[in-house]
């Protein structure tokens, strides 16, 4: 559950096998998304849904933290891991939600 027990997991997961059944759904996900499996597969499966989280909940870390069920200290931690791999302008509101849209289209074994 991306969510933990918040109740939004279960949205996430509906958006999400929607997204991926769309005809050409993988040449939309953002390439930065990509290359972030690739990490997160090394780190023990937690980046993607961390970002997740972060972006769902429009950059707040107090909010995320509590998602996530994480000190804000280790979200931070995290959020500097993915912001090396990604070098993204995280403030604009496009790249959100292009990232955010990326991530529901995305499918790791596709």
């Amino acid at each position: 559950d991306v969510l933990g027990s918040r109740g939004l997991g279960d949205v996430y997961k509906r958006q999400q096998q929607a997204c991926r059944h769309l005809p050409n759904a993988q040449a939309l996900v953002h390439p930065l998304i990509r290359k972030l499996a690739i990490a997160d597969r090394q780190e023990g499966g937690h980046l993607l849904k961390t970002l997740y989280t972060y972006l769902i909940f429009g950059g707040s870390v107090s909010q995320t933290a509590d998602a996530r069920f994480l000190h804000r200290n280790t979200l931070r931690a995290r959020l500097h891991k993915i912001q090396a791999l990604f070098p993204a302008d995280w403030d604009s509101p496009a790249m959100r939600e292009q990232l955010l849209l990326s991530l529901l289209f995305f499918d790791p074994d596709g």
